[in-house]
């Protein structure tokens, strides 16, 4: 990364804590330069577009990282996320699912299903999903009691 682009990250990041969107999405997006273009940047830009609600174009941006490195889960859940809040529940998961075929090992792909599954009342598949989550990586069981996307599965199961 450039001294320009570290300048450009902190600005970005400064900007975005005081939920000035636009102007760190401006800094990041080269302000009168190129691109910062590192993985850093682009991590902050889909945490930007999360914390604005700026599903569509979160769901662009991690469309096309998918579509040029789909060997990065983390674009298949940010893409994930911002179609199921643009687009709904059902695309969403299939997303995940076709992702979960290339990382069938992935906790927090798996994790992201169980919520899913959970959210469209498939509690069953919610728990397998979870178990399997919790097998890959034993913190998605702490995350489980805090994450609002369980409650229809904690509700029906209160004993887990």
């Amino acid at each position: 990364m450039t001294p320009d682009d570290r300048r450009a990250l902190r600005a970005a990041i400064g900007f975005a804590e005081l939920g000035l969107y636009d102007e760190a999405l401006a800094e990041l997006d080269g302000g009168g330069r190129s691109a910062c273009p590192s993985p850093e940047a682009d991590a902050l830009r889909m945490e930007i577009f999360r914390r604005a609600r700026r599903w569509e174009d979160m769901r662009d941006r991690a469309r096309a990282r998918v579509e040029s490195n789909p060997d990065v889960y983390e674009w298949w859940v940010h893409l994930a996320d911002a179609t199921r809040h643009s687009v709904g529940l059902v695309p969403a998961r299939n997303i995940l699912e076709r992702a979960l075929a290339k990382f069938p090992e992935n906790g927090h792909l798996l994790f992201q299903l169980a919520c899913y599954s959970a959210q469209l009342g498939e509690l069953e598949r919610a728990r397998e999903h979870l178990n399997q989550a919790i097998a890959a990586d034993e913190r998605w069981a702490d995350i489980s009691h805090v994450d609002r996307d369980l409650d229809p599965l904690w509700a029906a199961h209160p004993d887990c």
